[in-house]
């Protein structure tokens, strides 16, 4: 992510390459950094990814997407 903020490269980095809790570094297949605009006006932060977020290395995925997408729609 070349036009990264240093600070937020910085902290990618280093969650790329945490190991402090030795069984998520073990059994995760990578690690999920978030998606969207650094200068956006929302910041939605959510819970442990799952196993589907694992997976593809995006946050909120599946029917925790639709869920938020249908709120923050309602939301206007």
């Amino acid at each position: 992510m070349a036009d990264e903020q240093p600070e937020l490269a910085a902290a990618r980095a280093h969650a790329l390459s945490c190991t402090r809790c030795p069984e998520l570094a073990a059994s995760r297949t990578q690690v999920v950094w978030g998606t969207g605009a650094e200068d956006a006006d929302v910041l939605v932060v959510g819970a442990a990814p799952g196993a589907g977020e694992d997976v593809l290395g995006r946050p909120l995925v599946g029917q925790a997407r639709e869920l938020l997408d249908r709120l923050l729609f309602a939301s206007g």
